[in-house]
């Protein structure tokens, strides 16, 4: 593919889909210019030793914004044949006004969310995501959606594309497979041998709804003994008195791990060494962990948000949204059927082909490989 995609990007830090779009840029071989308008973050490294250029904004003084500004601006100037590629609402919108600045005629929006009802956004978002729909109805805009919900969400507010098309996050089924060193994550975190873990691995927010899976688990705890609840993800530490509360509260403080934020091999062996991971979110588009559970032949308990059915299929659980009845006899139900070893041996290896064969990271490479081409 000769046509340059230029990439703009809020920031480089880790995340979901900072992730996705690293993993998509290493599949590719083509070397693409990058303009990140917020922090640099724990790929921007990454991306240079990759071959690509990155440029940002840099805001730590007047002199030095003025500097960064200038050089996006020229090489933005040279490149107004190339496609802007803008991954979430801020960059959309820098895009946008870019390719009006610029002449750019070009343009690719890649939505990332689903929680648009605002009941968890503050109103700064709101008028993010409204600026957003009125661009969409002003201008020509190629709109890329990670998942049916998501498109289905903002279609349904207002945004509009005489080309939509959904791309699937993809994962690395040869990184993310089962590892067997369960003794070895027991040991390290201090949990029972004959413990039946049941892990989520989300940030400590409201969207994510973690109260309602400490309730469920305190009532299922009377018939199930040896469930042990393991927690990872942003603020979810020893420190966070609030979260420590709310454990303590319905009595699981000495039944809970909270491991923090893991890295990549520490997330892989968490996931090969738990039972069942299990997310209770309110809202979510296409949530990475289940995929990636998944691929480690971890059976998952979701609530139906976003693309989670899709994801899950028939190898796992999908119960209804913030009801604590539902949830509870689920949960009962996957521990019962975990009881029957040789099924649910079937089921963890099935949950891996499953992912291999409809979201590998090839699957996802190749559908953006054809929506490029598709403009071009």
């Amino acid at each position: 593919m000769k046509t340059k995609i230029i990439h703009i990007i809020n920031d480089l830090r880790r995340g979901g889909t900072n992730n996705c779009f690293f993993k998509l840029l290493k599949s590719s071989q083509e070397k693409e210019i990058i303009i990140c308008i917020n922090k640099k973050g724990y790929y921007f490294e990454k991306f240079i030793e990759m071959g690509h250029k990155v440029y940002f904004l840099d805001v730590s003084s007047k002199l030095s914004f003025l500097k960064s500004i200038f050089k996006i601006f020229e090489v933005l100037q040279k490149e107004n044949e190339s496609y802007l590629h803008c991954w979430l609402y801020k960059s959309c919108i820098f895009g946008s006004i870019i390719s009006m600045i610029f002449g750019y005629k070009k343009i690719i929006w890649n939505i990332r969310h689903s929680d648009i009802n605002f009941k968890f956004k503050n109103f700064k978002k709101y008028l993010t995501i409204r600026l957003c729909i009125i661009i969409s109805n002003i201008k020509n805009i190629n709109l890329i959606f990670n998942s049916y919900n998501s498109m289905s969400a903002h279609v349904k507010i207002g945004m509009k594309s005489n080309n939509i098309q959904v791309i699937n996050n993809g994962f690395d089924t040869d990184l993310f497979k089962y590892l067997d060193k369960k003794e070895e994550f027991l040991r390290d975190y201090n949990i029972d041998q004959n413990s039946f873990i049941i892990s989520m691995y989300a940030r400590f927010h409201p969207i994510k709804n973690h109260s309602i899976l400490f309730e469920a688990i305190s009532i299922i705890s009377k018939k199930f003994k040896n469930i042990h609840l393991f927690l990872a993800g942003n603020d979810i530490s020893d420190e966070n008195i609030k979260l420590k509360k709310i454990l303590n509260y319905f009595n699981l403080g000495n039944k809970t791990t909270l491991a923090g934020l893991l890295d990549e091999g520490d997330l892989i062996k968490a996931y090969s060494s738990s039972d069942l991971t299990i997310l209770t979110s309110n809202s979510e588009s296409f949530p990475n962990v289940i995929g990636e559970s998944m691929s480690c032949s971890t059976p998952c308990l979701s609530f139906d948000v976003g693309d989670s059915k899709r994801l899950i299929g028939k190898y796992g659980w999908v119960t209804k949204t913030n009801n604590l009845y539902e949830l509870v006899k689920t949960l009962r139900t996957a521990i019962i059927f975990s009881k029957k070893k040789n099924k649910w041996e079937e089921l963890k290896n099935e949950c891996h082909s499953h992912i291999k064969k409809f979201y590998s990271k090839e699957n996802e490479f190749l559908e953006y490989q054809k929506f490029y081409n598709k403009l071009i």
